[in-house]
């Protein structure tokens, strides 16, 4: 059984290189600079009710943000199955406890994964995983400038690890990712927090007002 909160040694890294969500969606942040590795495992994920997991890092923004997607990377095991409507995800704001900006919910059709090819760590055991891409799109969330709190996880499996920034982006802010964690069906609202040294790697696409003289314009 995988343990939980156990950073789960590993004998391989893998590089990966960029690649946009949507040729309409401008970059506004990214918490990678170079390629995203497998990192440390912080499991992430559930069985909930019972040892709830969820992972949380934090980007901002100066301007107002139209966000339309979100594009996030993950470590999981190819052989295991994870069914859509277990995945959630939420987004908060920086105050103290966080309001929710977007509340926890499942992201239904919205969210695409796509195997990477490029192999993970391999867990204790000899168990082989791989990087996998996650995208949510169809979004349209209105972001006042401020800082932000993206929450995510799977209410089924603990098989769900983050894949970590190889090196993080100029944009890149403190303290980086965390693992939350709650008893009940819903970790994404917990206060219960392990805080790493990691920077889990994703990104946000969408629009940022443009100014031209001052005012804002096309």
């Amino acid at each position: 059984m995988l343990k939980s909160l156990q950073c789960l040694k590993f004998t391989a890294i893998a590089l990966l290189g960029f690649t946009a969500p949507s040729a309409n969606a401008d970059q506004l942040f990214t918490n990678w600079s170079v390629g995203v590795v497998g990192g440390n495992l912080w499991t992430s994920g559930g069985p909930c009710p019972g040892a709830c997991y969820a992972l949380v890092d934090n980007f901002s923004n100066p301007v107002a943000w139209d966000v339309t997607d979100i594009t996030f990377y993950l470590v999981l095991i190819p052989s295991v199955y994870y069914s859509p409507s277990n995945w959630r995800y939420g987004l908060f704001d920086a105050e103290v406890g966080g309001n929710a900006i977007v509340a926890t919910t499942d992201p239904g059709s919205s969210l695409v994964f796509t195997d990477t090819g490029i192999a993970g760590p391999t867990l204790s055991g000899g168990t082989t995983t791989e990087i996998y891409k996650g995208v949510i799109s169809d979004l349209n969330i209105a972001l006042p400038a401020g800082t932000y709190w993206l929450r995510f996880t799977n209410t089924q499996s603990q098989a769900v690890y983050p894949a970590d920034a190889s090196q993080p982006s100029a944009q890149t802010i403190s303290p980086g990712l965390a693992t939350i964690y709650d008893a009940s069906s819903d970790a994404l609202l917990s206060t219960t927090v392990n805080q790493t040294t990691d920077n889990w790697a994703f990104e946000v696409y969408g629009e940022a007002p443009i100014f031209r003289n001052g005012f804002e314009g096309p």
